[in-house]
């Protein structure tokens, strides 16, 4: 049986006949289209709601199977959100310059304090490369945003298997909840599990910035174990979809939810963050 049907209806559950019948075709129209993956971010302005881009879909809670977590990275300028990040590393350890960005997040990019390496190589040789390591990137180290905060945002971006749906969704954690979501998986490690071999519930839980402007940050609860079967079913889940989330560019809609003003937001040293201001 499929793996993620197996998940998502159950080790018992038999197709019908008709879904028999179109899942086996289906799998000779490969080039048919492009499957597009739903992707889930969380609202902003503190509505406590897990919304797609186009608002079709809007759920109070997630409940489901984390079959994947990747760390991601990504950098607007200044006040450039709501635009495709100027450099962005989908799997978190290298980042892409993208040189076809708007002109005028070109421009906000030279104005910040810490300014991407790629600018100032194109400042002084006219010419720079694609591709930066994101551990040395001076805009991933503390200081490089105001206050203390990172420039580059740091990112989780989870694969998640619904009961009742074919294909998993994307959710993409922004900065004040991935201290959330790195202590909720470092508890289960340390209960011999992992994020993948148990059910997540997903909540949102309202917090304000100093000045009173409501955001929402992750909230999470275990559930059930998976049974043997189904942490299998899981294992051939993730080795369909990571690679897939680790090459998959990063777009304006993976972060949504900064709050309105920096607010730092504690959890492991690596993870403390303030997030700056969405106009």
């Amino acid at each position: 049986m499929n793996a993620l049907l197996k998940l998502t209806g159950g080790s018992a559950y038999q197709p019908s006949e008709l879904e028999a019948l179109i899942m086996g075709e289906s799998t000779t129209d490969e080039n048919a289209f492009d499957m597009m993956a739903t992707r889930l971010h969380i609202a902003p302005g503190g509505t406590g709601n897990f919304v797609s881009p186009d608002g079709a879909i809007s759920l109070r809670k997630i409940d489901g199977i984390v079959a994947v977590s990747q760390k991601a990275r990504a950098y607007w300028p200044g006040k450039a959100l709501g635009k495709p990040p100027i450099c962005a590393s989908a799997n978190g350890l290298n980042g892409t310059f993208n040189f076809a960005s708007e002109d005028s997040q070109m421009q906000e990019a030279t104005r910040q304090g810490v300014v991407h390496p790629a600018i100032k190589l194109m400042d002084t040789a006219g010419s720079a490369p694609e591709t930066y390591d994101c551990a040395s990137c001076p805009l991933a180290q503390w200081g490089s945003s105001r206050g203390k905060g990172q420039a580059c945002k740091s990112l989780r971006r989870l694969i998640i298997v619904l009961d009742g749906m074919a294909m998993p969704i994307v959710l993409t954690l922004p900065p004040t909840s991935v201290a959330a979501w790195d202590a909720y998986c470092s508890s289960l490690r340390q209960k011999r599990s992992e994020y993948f071999a148990v059910r997540t519930t997903f909540g949102l839980e309202r917090q304000s910035t100093p000045n009173g402007e409501p955001y929402s940050i992750v909230k999470l609860e275990s559930g059930v174990s998976l049974k043997i079967d189904e942490v299998k079913a899981v294992i051939e889940v993730r080795r369909q979809f990571e690679d897939w989330v680790r090459s998959k560019a990063i777009n304006a809609e993976d972060y949504t939810d900064a709050a309105p003003v920096e607010v730092k937001v504690t959890g492991n040293n690596e993870n403390e963050e303030e997030v700056a201001i969405p106009f």
